[in-house]
C-alpha cells in the first residue's frame, strides 16, 4: 500500500491494517510447498513492535495465516508464519498480503506518529521454508530471488490525512 497516515483508535485494537502487498511467482515444471513465510516488522518511533502490534495475519492467494507479535526488545524483528503447508503449483502466481492488529495508543511506547513497516527482505527470503515435489529443500543463492519492502504507515487518532503520489512499484519474489 502507498505510504499514509492510519486513523487509529486510543482505547481499542485497530485491525486488518495491510502493510505489505506482493506477488509470489513460481517459476519451473514443480509445485513447490511453502511451509514458512517470515515477514521482517520494524517501528519507527515505537517502544519495540510488539507496543504498535500484537498480532499479524499472511493472506496468500486463498489462505490466512496469523501469529502472535512477541517482538518486545528491538524496533525491528521478524515474525515467520509456521505449519503453512501452501502448495503454488508450477508456472503460477499468487498474491500476498501482511496485515496487522494495530494497538491502541500507549503514551510512551506507542504514541502518536509511530510508524510500522512490513517487508521480507534477502535475509527473509532466506529463511523462507520451501521445497518442490520431490521434497528438495530451495535454495536462496539458485532458487529464490527478490524481495518486497512495504511503505511505512504512521499511525494517529486524529490530525490531518494527507498523502503523496508516486510512481508505484510491484514486488515480485521467484520460486
Amino acid at each position: 500500500p502507498e505510504e499514509e497516515v492510519v486513523s487509529v483508535d486510543e482505547t481499542d485494537n485497530t485491525d486488518d491494517v495491510v502493510l505489505l502487498k506482493g506477488k509470489i511467482k513460481l517459476d519451473g515444471e514443480s509445485d513447490v510447498t511453502i511451509d514458512e513465510f517470515p515477514v521482517m516488522f520494524t517501528t519507527v518511533g515505537g517502544a519495540n513492535v510488539s507496543a504498535v502490534t500484537g498480532s499479524a495475519t499472511l493472506k496468500i492467494g486463498d489462505e490466512e495465516y496469523s501469529e502472535s507479535v512477541s517482538i518486545t526488545g528491538d524496533t525491528t524483528g521478524t515474525v515467520t508464519f509456521d505449519n503453512m503447508d501452501f502448495v503454488i503449483e508450477a508456472g503460477d502466481t499468487v498474491e500476498f498480503e501482511v496485515l496487522a492488529d494495530i494497538n491502541d495508543i500507549e503514551a510512551g511506547s506507542f504514541d502518536e506518529g509511530d510508524s510500522l513497516q512490513a517487508a521480507v527482505t534477502a535475509l527473509a527470503r532466506y529463511d523462507i521454508d520451501a521445497e518442490d515435489e520431490e521434497g528438495d529443500q530451495l535454495t536462496d543463492s539458485t532458487e529464490k530471488t527478490g524481495t518486497s519492502l512495504g511503505n511505512a504507515q504512521t499511525f494517529r487518532t486524529s490530525g490531518l490525512n494527507y498523502s503523496v503520489s508516486t510512481k508505484k512499484t510491484e514486488s515480485v519474489f521467484n520460486l
